[in-house]
């Protein structure tokens, strides 16, 4: 098998990659299926042929193929390290449950002796034995209490530690090695609308096709970015915490004390954590609100979109309170809610109180438009910039404009600029 992949090597490096894939096939035929480091090289050479080939549904099952084998070991290794750790536990335990016995029994004896030769100063004896007795009792069992929570605590960082691993891999693997397929092909796909004659009817498909890819590699970095950040990984914990506030938009990010980075293993627990809260900000209201229904709860944030005032009313929530608000205005919101009344403040009962049907809802590609018609950019760069044709942008803007009721550019930019639409 080493010969197939010596040989492999050399026909991927010498450009015959059709000879290269011909030869892995021939070799998967004779592989010896139980000897999983070649079948994973193995795999990760026909991977690479298929790549240089432009044969993406190939390259993604033997792509796919090469990581399912390597998460099962790094299961297996965990297992075994666990099922190691229990065994040793499981023998200590023992040991000192035999000791305990022996023990037991031999006082025990002593006690029976010391009755039989000393029954006048039996009294002052015995219960000497017997307070050593229990003392030994209580020793063992905060012993055995002691390796139980080792064992736990041992068992806990191996999956942590086998988790923050796996997260890592598979960040590592879907953006070097799926991103960049799909960036490979988006590059070939660009090419070939440069140098071919399309004709119009399927232009817009075409760029349909460009825009989907685009956005698949987007966001296949985004999910990579979020399993592992590299930041963390580089420049610790503040570094990480600063760009996630940064890439959310409505979070403000204030760093005290020494930079001074903690261990590896506490820099992924925080970093999970502050992100799960961030995330889930709004979610947790209907958590409390299920566990302790009898809580009263009042939001107070900077947030005034009516999604957000919307979710958080549906989960529970007894009022609604902007951060800009009046003391006084915050005050009788804790007094009315205090008593089993809904209370909104004054900017966010305004808001709630508009006709559903006013209120505008933009898709991302929409949203994106808006904010360069918004710049100033010309239909032509904005079809550069977002990768379509100019007819289509035509069309996108007349969508606009009808959409947000304007009549022309002018009115456009306005509303979206006095309604915060970008």
């Amino acid at each position: 098998m080493e010969a197939y992949r010596q040989q492999g090597d050399y026909l991927i490096e010498s450009g015959r990659y059709a000879d290269a894939r011909k030869l892995g096939k021939e070799a998967l035929q004779v592989a010896d299926t139980t000897n999983r480091l070649d079948m994973r090289l193995l795999f990760d050479m026909l991977k690479r042929s298929a790549i240089w080939l432009n044969i993406p549904e190939e390259a993604l099952f033997y792509s796919q193929e090469q990581i399912r084998m390597k998460e099962s070991d790094l299961n297996q290794e965990w297992a075994d390290k666990i099922a190691e750790v229990d065994a040793k536990y499981n023998t200590e335990k023992k040991e000192l449950e035999i000791a305990a016995l022996k023990a037991d029994k031999k006082i025990k004896n002593l006690i029976l002796l010391s009755l039989l030769l000393l029954l006048t100063a039996g009294g002052g004896t015995g219960y000497f034995i017997y307070r050593n007795q229990k003392q030994r009792h209580l020793l063992t069992a905060q012993r055995i209490k002691e390796l139980e929570q080792e064992k736990q605590i041992t068992a806990t960082q191996s999956l942590l530690e086998g988790e923050t691993t796996e997260r890592a891999r598979i960040s590592r693997d879907l953006h070097d090695g799926l991103g960049g397929m799909l960036s490979v092909a988006k590059l070939k796909i660009a090419t070939m609308k440069g140098n071919l004659t399309i004709p119009e009817e399927n232009v817009a498909y075409l760029n349909s096709a460009i825009e989907m890819l685009d956005t698949s590699i987007k966001e296949l970095r985004r999910v990579a970015h979020n399993l592992m950040p590299e930041s963390l990984l580089k420049y610790g914990l503040n570094a990480a915490l600063a760009d996630f506030c940064r890439s959310t938009d409505k979070v403000t990010y204030h760093f005290f004390g020494n930079d001074r980075r903690p261990e590896e293993k506490t820099e992924v627990a925080a970093y999970r954590i502050v992100s799960e809260l961030v995330n889930n900000s709004i979610d947790i209201c209907e958590t409390i609100h299920k566990e302790y229904p009898a809580l009263k709860i009042l939001a107070l944030t900077s947030f005034s979109e009516f999604t957000c005032v919307n979710n958080m009313m549906k989960n529970g929530a007894s009022g609604y309170v902007l951060k800009n608000a009046m003391p006084e205005e915050i005050i009788k919101g804790i007094e009315t809610v205090m008593n089993g009344q809904i209370f909104l403040c004054h900017e966010v009962d305004m808001l709630m109180k508009k006709e559903a049907d006013k209120h505008v809802y933009l898709t991302r590609r929409e949203t994106d438009l808006l904010r360069l018609i918004t710049e100033g950019f010309t239909n032509d760069e904005i079809a550069e910039k977002l990768f379509l044709g100019s007819e289509t942008i035509k069309s996108y803007r007349k969508n606009l404009l009808f959409k947000l009721n304007a009549k022309n550019t002018a009115a456009l930019v306005k509303m979206a600029l006095e309604e915060k639409l970008v």
